[in-house]
């Protein structure tokens, strides 16, 4: 049995065994291993519980769920998540309307953000207007000015 210390003297023991076994890995070697393994059954544990998704399988799913399907990171003891029923709600929430689905909510402030946009969008606009036609005006003046001391010249 393996004793208490550190996840690299663990590893290191790990590979040990393997060679003793005619396998020529490292330490290291092994620990990125299980950690790719471990991403993939996670990745594959996870497309599985999604809704809609046809199951994927693979060789070592069995294996690896019979090590890890009692781990908190399979299984979290408890989720935070949106998908609260109505009579779950908290009595703090300051909900006007709790009928009202989350969704319609956020299409409501999404439709006002965006109307809130055109309107400064419009006011901008119309600003950057009124300054073109005030410098437009501006320069109309300055080359009058320019032709009456031209003409001035002349005469």
């Amino acid at each position: 049995m393996m004793e208490k210390g550190s996840h690299k003297k663990m590893w290191i023991e790990i590979a040990q065994r393997m060679k003793e076994k005619k396998y020529n890995f490292t330490g290291s070697q092994c620990h990125n291993k299980m950690d790719a393994l471990k991403r993939r059954y996670r990745q594959i544990v996870d497309h599985n519980a999604q809704s809609g998704n046809d199951k994927k399988d693979w060789i070592y799913l069995d294996v690896l769920d019979d090590i890890f399907q009692k781990q908190h990171w399979i299984k979290p003891l408890s989720v935070a998540g949106s998908n609260i029923k109505d009579s779950e709600h908290s009595p703090l929430t300051d909900s006007n309307n709790e009928n009202e689905s989350p969704f319609k909510q956020r299409k409501i402030s999404l439709t006002e953000a965006r109307a809130k946009y055109l309107k400064d969008s419009l006011e901008e606009k119309r600003l950057k207007r009124l300054e073109t036609a005030n410098y437009r005006d501006t320069k109309l003046q300055i080359l009058r000015e320019i032709k009456e001391a031209f003409e001035k010249q002349k005469q």
